[in-house]
């Protein structure tokens, strides 16, 4: 019983992680790849 509600929290942290990384580092990656592009550009 307390095993699987263990892996219950766990599951639902890995989802919450998911949609961070989604929410979070999507845009970050993306902002840092037209730093890049601009800096390429103005070098």
């Amino acid at each position: 019983m307390h095993k699987k509600k263990e892996k219950t929290i766990s599951s639902m942290l890995n989802h919450c992680w998911s949609f961070v990384q989604q929410v979070l580092f999507d845009p970050v990656l993306y902002i840092f790849k037209r730093l890049c592009v601009v800096f390429m550009i103005l070098c």
